[in-house]
């Protein structure tokens, strides 16, 4: 449901970004050469210069495709947009993830980070318990998308047979050029295949461990005696 939500707010995206491209042919800047060491603060004991930023911008965005699989190009369209041609579920990305803004956060980020240390609070057990379990769980999850990824490839053959049958069936495709079209099209064909493979790939991956059961113990039984906690609204 999701995905399918995703994918349609994509097409509304592209068919604005060809407008916005279009309207852009004509403009032009003048960029002023910045040294990638230029130091862009200070904050405590570490230097931010432009490079570091970049590569933490960088790996936000990939973070951001990894984990909500979606394609790098399309949410670098997504933040191409301007801001008041997309769609209102979009416009909270787009704004976090211009460099300004996105500058603010990581600001804060450090800022809490670096308390957090000299508190103590990152020492306390049950702060490293979570930690331990978010680190699991965020490894756990980037290796499946790419596992799925790798299976889940979509030639330009498909991709382009995809954007006629959607063409035919949904008047809202002939607004896309081709190129963008095509894209779209990927997109439903990677989320079909990614359904497909997804229980593949995690049975391949519980058939290379070993696993053995306690047959004394029923979980089904210790659940029914050890529930979790009532919730309790006093």
């Amino acid at each position: 449901m999701i995905k399918n939500f995703i994918i349609i707010i994509l097409v509304y995206v592209l068919i604005q970004f060809q407008i916005f491209t279009e309207d852009s042919k004509n403009k032009s800047s003048i960029k002023t050469k910045i040294d990638n060491n230029t130091i862009i603060e200070k904050i405590n004991n570490e230097e931010i210069t432009i490079n570091k930023f970049e590569r933490i911008l960088n790996t936000a965005l990939k973070v951001l495709s990894s984990t909500q699989n979606i394609e790098m190009n399309s949410i670098l369209e997504i933040l191409s947009t301007n801001q008041d041609d997309l769609d209102e579920n979009l416009k909270p990305i787009h704004y976090q993830f211009q460099k300004k803004a996105f500058y603010e956060s990581y600001k804060n980020i450090l800022t809490t980070y670096d308390l957090a240390e000299k508190s103590g609070f990152t020492d306390r057990a049950d702060i490293k318990e979570m930690m331990n379990y978010l680190h699991l769980q965020t490894i756990s999850q980037l290796y499946i998308t790419e596992e799925v990824n790798k299976k889940a490839k979509v030639s330009s053959e498909e991709a382009k047979s995809e954007c006629s049958r959607l063409r035919k069936e949904d008047p809202r495709f002939k607004e896309l050029s081709d190129q963008n079209c095509v894209k779209v099209g990927r997109a439903y064909i990677k989320e079909n295949k990614t359904k497909e493979v997804l229980p593949i790939v995690l049975e391949k991956i519980k058939s290379q461990s070993k696993f053995k059961k306690n047959e004394k113990f029923d979980m089904e039984k210790y659940s029914e005696e050890h529930p979790l906690p009532i919730f309790s609204k006093n």
